[in-house]
């Protein structure tokens, strides 16, 4: 596999104006856990990795979490997803199943720049964002994912 620069690959988001996904109740207690502090790179939840790892035949244990960051507000984002890490909000952590399935899209080749924010290439793609909240709704389907689970 050749080797890509992360920091090339664009930025997927999860828009303020976006409807949120039925993954919402799974993780709530995430930004609680991290004392909402940005973390510096957490491992996914285990059931949201086997889940996602399932469906994609990817492995996915590189991936980082980044809850309560700061970033996402620079692409006027609660989230987004980046190469192989997620950068989450505070209080954004629902939207960690939907982020993983913009890694999986990214990993997969899917993904090209349709603009920038702030200068960050993004790709804004409505089809992809779709497909991205159905990949995360499976994964935590497969997964088995319970409420409120976090590891």
């Amino acid at each position: 596999m050749p080797s890509v620069r992360q920091e090339n690959w664009p930025a997927q988001q999860w828009p303020k104006s976006r409807h949120q996904s039925a993954t919402r109740e799974y993780w709530p207690g995430m930004a609680t856990q991290q004392h909402n502090r940005p973390s510096l790179g957490c491992s996914l939840p285990y059931c949201l990795r086997s889940g996602m790892e399932a469906i994609s035949k990817l492995g996915l244990q590189r991936v980082r979490v980044h809850y309560n960051s700061p970033l996402p507000a620079k692409v006027q984002a609660h989230a987004y997803a980046q190469g192989l890490n997620i950068y989450l909000a505070p209080g954004q952590s629902h939207h960690l199943p939907h982020e993983l399935g913009h890694v999986v899209q990214q990993l997969s080749g899917m993904v090209q720049a349709t603009t920038t924010v702030n200068g960050m290439a993004v790709n804004d793609d409505p089809k992809l964002e779709d497909h991205a909240t159905e990949l995360g709704d499976e994964a935590v389907r497969v997964g088995k994912c319970k409420r409120g689970a976090e590891t």
